[in-house]
C-alpha cells in the first residue's frame, strides 16, 4: 500500500512517485469545481476508507510529487447503519497541499461518476471559499469586493494527516456500541488533523452554518495535540425542533474517534441551519 505524508499505517511502504505531470496554473479563472480533470486510480478496496484514500494519495503524487494530505471527507448514499455491518456506496473527496501553495488546495474526488470509479476528478480549490451561496441575495457594497482574490491560508493551518490506520470494521464496532447515538445512521464523515477540524468548525460554508454543543463528561477536542489524527462521525440530520427564521435546520449526534485507536475523543450534538436571508460582504 502507498504512503500518505508520513506513514499512514505501521510497516507501510513508501508510495511510488510517477513522472510528475504538467502542473496548473494557479490563477483565480483555474480554480474550478471537481470534475475539471480526471486521474486514472487503482483502487483495491472499494469497501475501504484506507484503499481510497491511498489511491487518492498517489493519484495526487502524479499532479505535485510533494503533495501532502491533510482531510478526507466522505459522504454516503445510504447511511451508515449500526445494525447490518454493511458499507453503503460513498464519495470521497482528498485534500491535499497542492501546486498553488497558501492560496489554494489540490482537491481529488472519488465515486462521483458511477461506474467510473477507476478515476479521480481534480481541481485546485480556494482555501477562502465565496462567503455567497446562490440562494441568498448579497448586497454588494463596492465592486472590488466581488473580485477580492483567495485569502493565503499558512501551512501551519492544514498539517498533514499522518498515522490514520482504523477503517469501517472499527468504526462499525463503534457504531454498534454506540447505537442510541446514531440510530438514523451515519451520513458523512471526515478525516482529519484535531487542528484542522477545529478550524472547520469556527467557518461557514456558503450559506450553511454548522453549530456543536458538546456533552458532559469528555474530553474537549482543544484539549488535545493539533496534530492528532481524528475522525469525525455526523449521525444523519433530523428536522431540528429549533426553527430557523432565516431558513432550514437539520440537528443530530456527532461522534470524534482517534483515527489511530478508534478511542471516543469527544461527543456531542451539532445543529446545521442553511440560511436563505440576505446579508452584506
Amino acid at each position: 500500500m502507498a504512503m500518505m505524508g508520513l506513514p499512514l499505517m505501521a510497516g507501510c511502504a513508501a508510495r511510488a512517485v510517477p513522472p510528475p505531470v504538467a502542473r496548473p496554473a494557479c490563477g483565480v479563472a483555474n480554480l474550478g469545481q471537481l470534475g475539471t480533470s480526471s486521474i486514472p486510480v487503482a483502487v483495491s478496496d472499494r469497501k475501504s476508507l484506507l484503499s481510497v484514500a491511498q489511491a487518492l494519495d498517489s493519484a495526487a503524487s502524479q499532479v505535485n510529487p510533494d503533495s501532502q494530505p491533510f482531510a478526507f471527507a466522505v459522504r454516503f448514499e445510504h447511511p451508515l447503519l449500526a445494525r447490518n455491518g454493511k458499507v453503503p456506496g460513498f464519495v470521497m473527496k482528498g485534500s491535499f497541499d497542492g501546486p498553488c501553495a497558501a492560496s489554494a488546495y489540490l482537491a481529488l474526488g472519488w465515486g462521483y461518476a458511477r461506474g467510473e470509479s477507476d478515476r479521480a476528478y481534480a481541481a485546485n480549490l480556494p482555501f477562502d471559499p465565496p462567503r455567497d451561496c446562490s440562494a441568498k441575495a448579497t448586497a454588494v457594497p463596492s465592486i472590488e469586493a466581488v473580485y477580492t482574490p483567495p485569502s493565503p491560508e499558512p501551512a501551519a493551518d492544514h498539517p498533514a494527516l499522518r498515522g490514520w490506520s482504523i477503517d469501517f470494521p472499527q468504526i462499525g464496532e463503534v457504531l454498534k456500541k454506540n447505537r442510541a447515538w446514531f440510530r438514523d445512521g451515519v451520513e458523512a464523515l471526515e478525516v482529519t488533523t484535531a487542528h484542522r477540524l477545529r478550524l472547520d468548525r469556527s467557518r461557514s460554508v456558503g450559506c450553511v452554518r454548522t453549530l456543536y454543543d458538546r456533552s458532559r463528561g469528555h474530553r474537549r477536542l482543544d484539549a488535545i495535540d493539533d496534530s492528532r489524527p481524528v475522525i469525525e462521525l455526523i449521525e444523519a440530520g433530523r428536522p431540528s425542533k429549533r426553527a430557523n427564521l432565516a431558513g432550514y435546520c437539520t440537528a443530530g449526534h456527532y461522534l470524534v474517534l482517534d483515527a489511530a485507536t478508534g478511542a471516543t475523543v469527544e461527543r456531542g450534538r451539532y445543529r446545521r441551519c442553511e440560511s436563505f436571508a440576505a446579508e452584506r460582504i
